[in-house]
């Protein structure tokens, strides 16, 4: 059996940041607007400015150091003290995608419950835990082969590495033209809160699926 330390993302932790941030910066941003207490620009900085030191105190905390264990039939995980042993069999498919800053590993298993762990480069060093992916996708296609079994690698939509900058980026946009139609009072402004409803509703349905109670807690 080969064992291997890594790095990985708390999700939960960059989830609840990103949330802790938007709502920062629209507060401090819109009561400097609302009470003339800086020009545009301004606020804007300083709104920037406390998101950003946000994530950078915080940088620390995301990543987390975990024991992954490969022999030719399991592999079991130890997470921030929490075991997670799965057997090949358990497997129904399973989603590996490596991307330029880091890789993820997704296994859905044949009892319905999914299990998955992100080292993304921007908070954790990827390097090991692309050894652990490697040498799962090793371990399971020898096992798949010697037992004759099907199993295919299988990608929602949400898994997608680019899904949550994607939605962060159209959401600070978004936000940024809000904000200057308001600033102006532009008429076209309480037709744009329109877009704000859609934009909610596909934070809440991405939250919902990256935190089905089925989704093992990274």
């Amino acid at each position: 059996m080969k064992r291997f330390d890594f790095e990985y993302d708390n999700d939960n932790l960059k989830l609840k940041l990103f949330i802790i941030s938007i709502i920062l910066f629209l507060g401090v941003f819109f009561v400097n607007i609302y009470f003339n207490i800086l020009n545009f620009f301004s606020s804007f900085l300083i709104s920037t400015l406390i998101v950003f030191l946000i994530l950078f105190f915080n940088k620390k905390k995301i990543k987390r150091i975990g024991i992954a264990e490969i022999n030719n039939e399991k592999i079991s995980f130890n997470l921030n003290g929490m075991e997670q042993i799965i057997n090949f069999y358990e497997i129904e498919n399973y989603t590996l995608y490596s991307f330029k800053n880091g890789i993820s590993l997704n296994l859905k298993l044949k009892k319905g419950t999914k299990f998955g762990i992100l080292s993304n480069s921007y908070f954790s060093n990827p390097s090991n835990f692309i050894n652990v992916c490697n040498e799962f996708e090793k371990k399971i296609k020898n096992y798949r082969k010697e037992k004759n079994i099907d199993l295919v690698t299988e990608k929602r939509f949400i898994d997608k590495y680019w899904v949550f900058p994607f939605l962060l980026i159209i959401t600070i946009v978004i936000m940024i033209i809000l904000v200057i139609l308001i600033s102006k009072n532009n008429d076209k402004t309480a037709s744009f809160f329109g877009v704000i409803g859609s934009l909610m509703t596909i934070w809440s349905l991405y939250i919902r699926d990256k935190n089905k109670p089925d989704r093992s807690d990274m």
